[in-house]
């Protein structure tokens, strides 16, 4: 997991599977209370399992969450089980 200058940015790197959610969860979570929007950039996941397409989703749905920078590992993940990326766009 990589922190952006923003402390208010997520980039996770690597892969964002089962074994990261955890973490991203909680750092999405603690960044949440504070108050402000969150940016979650995917431009640097490798990987992505149905575990990281519902945190992304869930996180999304909240409307506080902006997912950014998605690469062609996470839109071929979420391709593969139906998801649409536009959806995953915060309001």
């Amino acid at each position: 997991m990589s922190d952006s200058a923003n402390p208010s940015d997520l980039k996770p790197t690597g892969p964002f599977t089962i074994a990261e959610v955890a973490e991203v969860r909680s750092q999405l979570q603690s960044r949440l209370a504070q108050g402000g929007p969150v940016t979650l950039d995917l431009s640097s996941v490798e990987r992505v399992d149905t575990a990281g397409l519902q945190l992304i989703v869930a996180a999304a749905r909240t409307g506080r969450v902006a997912i950014e920078q998605t690469n062609e590992a996470v839109r071929k993940a979420a391709q593969d089980v139906g998801l649409q990326l536009p959806s995953l766009s915060a309001r």
